[in-house]
C-alpha cells in the first residue's frame, strides 16, 4: 500500500499529459536521482541511492487525471507531509494548462475581459484550491 496517494483532474490532450508527466520524472532524475521509465501509461520509478534512496512509487495518467503513488521507506516517513507538499507543487502544472487566458473582473458591473480588452468566448467555470483560483473553460 502506498505512503502517499495524490489524484488530480486534467483537461489536457492524454499525450500533452504524458509530456508533463515526463518532464516531471526528467526533473526529479535530476533534482533526487530517481530512476523512471514508461510502462503503457504509467510512469514507475524508485530511487536506489541518495537521500531519498528507497523511495519507489508511480505516476499513472489518464484521459481525465493523474495519479501519484509513492512508497516512502520507514525512515522517510516522518517526511511525508513534505514529500506530499512538493508532489502537490509539481502536479499544480497539470492543472495551470488548464487556464483559458488571464481576466480580469471589474470592480464596477459589466463585461469580464481578459487583459487585451477581449471578452471570453465561452462559458467559464470557477475552481478552488488552498492557494489559488483558476478560470477554465466549461
Amino acid at each position: 500500500m502506498a505512503t502517499i496517494d495524490i489524484k488530480r483532474s486534467h483537461s489536457l490532450a492524454k499525450a500533452d499529459a504524458k509530456t508533463k508527466a515526463e518532464e516531471v520524472a526528467k526533473n526529479l532524475e535530476t533534482k533526487i536521482g530517481i530512476e523512471w521509465k514508461w510502462d503503457g501509461d504509467t510512469i514507475r520509478f524508485d530511487t536506489p541511492k541518495g537521500a531519498a534512496k528507497g523511495v519507489k512509487g508511480e505516476l499513472r495518467v489518464t484521459d481525465n487525471d493523474v495519479h501519484v503513488l509513492v512508497d516512502l521507506p520507514f525512515l522517510l516517513r516522518v517526511m511525508k507531509g513534505s514529500v506530499e507538499e512538493k508532489i502537490n507543487e509539481k502536479l499544480k502544472g497539470f492543472a495551470e494548462d488548464q487556464y483559458v487566458r488571464d481576466l480580469e473582473i471589474p470592480a464596477r458591473r459589466g463585461d469580464i475581459v481578459d487583459r487585451r480588452g477581449v471578452a471570453p468566448g465561452q462559458e467559464l467555470q470557477l475552481a478552488f484550491d488552498a492557494e489559488q483560483a483558476w478560470l477554465f473553460a466549461a
